[in-house]
């Protein structure tokens, strides 16, 4: 079993019971009544809602070393449209960075991927008014909360605009506080 750690639950209210949940695949009562499907193994945590015609989901995994995340609380990429009630996509990183870290689950990168949404709309502004691309993968919402986390600022070097999606990497950096920011 899991402990609650950041992730919000309020009984009758909003969020989900982490510290109910056992290793494997198995269903979970939010605090509103709904019933997700989840996934918990020591290098993944994957919740989903499989009830709407739009899937609400928050993934996260750990292969090799890099941590990916797909994180949709909302039913649209853009955030326009009220968010599901139980998933909150900074709460679940800081969840998820304890778990991999109490599982001894090593991090050394974080691969960002933008096809679309939020993210990709943050990083496009910045960059069609002349922001470098290390500089405007930083100040997406990602970018912020990933670096809030420990990882290292992304360089030009570490981001990649291939056939209208963005690939931005976070290293994890031992000497991460002596960068300025």
């Amino acid at each position: 079993m899991l402990e609650q750690a950041e992730y919000p639950y309020i009984e009758g209210s909003h969020g989900i019971p982490f510290f109910k949940m056992a290793k494997g695949s198995a269903y979970i009562e939010t605090a509103q009544g709904r019933m997700l499907n989840y996934t918990l193994e020591p290098d993944t945590v994957y919740v989903w809602d499989p009830d709407l015609n739009v899937a609400n989901s928050l993934m996260a995994n750990v292969n090799e070393g890099v941590l990916t995340l797909s994180l949709h609380p909302t039913p649209d990429d853009m955030h326009e449209t009220p968010r599901h009630p139980d998933l909150f996509a900074g709460k679940f990183i800081d969840f998820v960075l304890g778990h991999f870290n109490k599982n001894h689950v090593a991090i050394e990168s974080h691969l960002s991927d933008w096809h679309s949404g939020r993210n990709l709309q943050e990083f496009g502004d910045l960059w069609v008014q002349g922001a470098d691309l290390g500089y405007a993968a930083n100040q997406t919402w990602i970018g912020k909360k990933i670096i809030s986390k420990g990882f290292s600022p992304a360089t030009d070097s570490d981001v990649a605009m291939k056939k209208g999606s963005v690939y931005a990497v976070f290293k994890k950096d031992t000497e991460f506080a002596t960068i300025e920011r």
